[in-house]
Parts: C-alpha cells; sequence; structure tokens
C-alpha cells in the first residue's frame, strides 16, 4: 500500500511527459526533416544539382534519383516512429511522399515522385525524426521505483513488526493477562 501513491506518481508523470514533451520533440524534428526534403526537392525539379548536392552533403542526407525502386507495396507512412514526418511532407509538397524504414539499420528512405516521372529518394538516419529520450526516461522511472522500493523494504518490514508487537500487548492488556 506504501508504494501505490509512488506508482500513481509516475504514473501521471508518464503521461504528461508522453503527452507533451513526446510529441512536441517528434513534430520539431519531422517539420525539420520535411523542410530539408522540401527544399532539396526544389532544387531537383529546378534541375539545380550543384545545390541539391551541397544541401544533402551539409544536412547529413543522401539523395539519389532513380528511373525506377524495387520497394514493397506496404510503406511505413503510419509507422509511430515516422507519422509525424508523413504528416509534414503531405502538407508542405503537392505530391506524395512514400516513407520506408529499416528499423536494423535504423535507417529510413523517402520516395519522392519528380516532376519528370523519375523518383528521388532521401536516406537518413531514423534519429533524424525519431528521440529515444521516451525510452530513456521510462527506464529511468521504472529503475528509481525498483531503488525506492528496495530502499523502504527493511524499514516497513521492522515497521509493521513494531505495530504488531504493540497490538499483541494491547491485546493482552485488554484480556488482563499481563
Amino acid at each position: 500500500m506504501i508504494t501505490v501513491p509512488l506508482i500513481v506518481a509516475q504514473v501521471i508523470v508518464a503521461n504528461v511527459f508522453f503527452g507533451n514533451h513526446w510529441q512536441r520533440v517528434h513534430s520539431t524534428l519531422a517539420r525539420t526533416l520535411a523542410g530539408e526534403i522540401t527544399t532539396m526537392m526544389n532544387f531537383v525539379d529546378t534541375d539545380n544539382t550543384d545545390a541539391l548536392n551541397a544541401m544533402a552533403r551539409d544536412v547529413g542526407i543522401n539523395v539519389s534519383i532513380n528511373q525506377h525502386l524495387n520497394r514493397p507495396k506496404h510503406n511505413d507512412n503510419d509507422a509511430r516512429e515516422i507519422g509525424h514526418l508523413a504528416s509534414e511532407l503531405s502538407k508542405r509538397m503537392n505530391r506524395h511522399a512514400n516513407i520506408y524504414m529499416d528499423k536494423g539499420k535504423r535507417l529510413i528512405f523517402v520516395d519522392v515522385p519528380t516532376n519528370d516521372g523519375q523518383i528521388a529518394t532521401f536516406g537518413t538516419s531514423l534519429y533524424r525524426v525519431y528521440s529515444t529520450s521516451t525510452e530513456v526516461f521510462i527506464i529511468w522511472l521504472c529503475g528509481s521505483f525498483l531503488i525506492v522500493l528496495i530502499l523502504i523494504s527493511p524499514f516497513i518490514v521492522l515497521h509493521t513488526r513494531s505495530i504488531r508487537r504493540i497490538a499483541k500487548a494491547a491485546n493482552r492488556f485488554g484480556r488482563g493477562l499481563g
């Protein structure tokens, strides 16, 4: 019963963190990457390869233009990690972007059709749109709970023993046994 308030407090803190901070961080990351991809698509459309290559190098995005790609039919646009990016790209561009994740290599690939019928592929790290601070925060919450539980357990045991002794003595006194 003593740990229940601690658990409730940690659940409330986790919900506030998930509801506010996590959403803001991921939205900001997605907005930034979507802006970079949109700018690079403008360079592709105007055939400004020098500016495209310079920007791609500076922001750490690999860019390739292909005639045809062998991608799976199902994209990851609705995935938790990159849903914000898909939303931001659809707001900024008048064309549909397909996003694919390689979770093993922690990479994302954004395929965008060009005006001349080719496909521009932008590849970058998944960490550009997904922050692991949430997992670290949850581990911190669980770890701190376990540490507090380990520290208070001996005191609770000693406290309940003394209360039992007092209750036993009161019971004996009430019966007139001594």
